[in-house]
């Protein structure tokens, strides 16, 4: 079993070989979702054990990097939200300057709205 990046997703890839080609064939079987990895394999196609452990370490080795890029995205946010500051003030045609301040906006509402949900804050601790 071996894996093959395609954009969103590992494929899972079994070798076996031909007799008759007398070469080897390679047959995608399954896939795995690098957002959120769950094994999902080819209907009418079973895994071996040795296949199956293989494919939950690659699962749990694509848990860890998306663990690791969420944290690194929540620790970068500071350094984020200041450069968007300064990218809007160096914009001179006025509506991209609105239109990229009204994505900006979008998205901290988003952004309080999931924070919010972990902490037992009220308007008035938020406004000030």
């Amino acid at each position: 079993m071996n894996f093959r990046s395609a954009g969103s997703r590992m494929q899972l890839v079994r070798s076996r070989f031909d007799k008759v080609m007398n070469a080897r064939r390679q047959e995608v079987v399954g896939y795995i979702p690098k957002t959120n990895p769950t094994i999902n394999v080819t209907q009418g196609v079973e895994l071996t054990e040795q296949e199956r452990a293989r494919c939950d370490a690659q699962v749990a080795q694509l848990q860890h990097a998306e663990a690791l890029r969420d944290e690194l995205a929540a620790l970068s946010l500071p350094e984020t939200v200041e450069r968007l500051g300064r990218h809007l003030e160096r914009l001179e045609d006025p509506a991209a300057r609105e239109e990229a301040a009204r994505a900006l906006l979008f998205a901290a509402g988003e952004l309080t709205r999931k924070a919010r949900k972990h902490l037992d804050l009220t308007d008035a601790d938020l406004a000030g």
